[in-house]
């Protein structure tokens, strides 16, 4: 596994007709074409996740959640 991720992982939250992404880790494509994933320490994660390369939103920036 490369030291740089190339995905990013969202919990996905939705609202009417919006969503919400917030970003809960990152993920790496292998060799093997498996996507190993990494989800934040101490960060309970349940709902719908998003694993998507990082050049699908290349005018997103993702906060990181305190």
């Amino acid at each position: 596994m490369s030291n740089k991720p190339t995905h990013d992982v969202c919990l996905v939250e939705e609202n009417g007709d919006k969503a919400f992404f917030t970003n809960v880790g990152s993920a790496w494509l292998k060799d093997t074409g498996t996507i190993s994933v990494e989800i934040r320490p101490n960060l309970s994660v349940s709902g719908r996740l998003v694993v998507s390369q990082f050049e699908i939103w290349p005018n997103f920036s993702l906060q990181p959640v305190s």
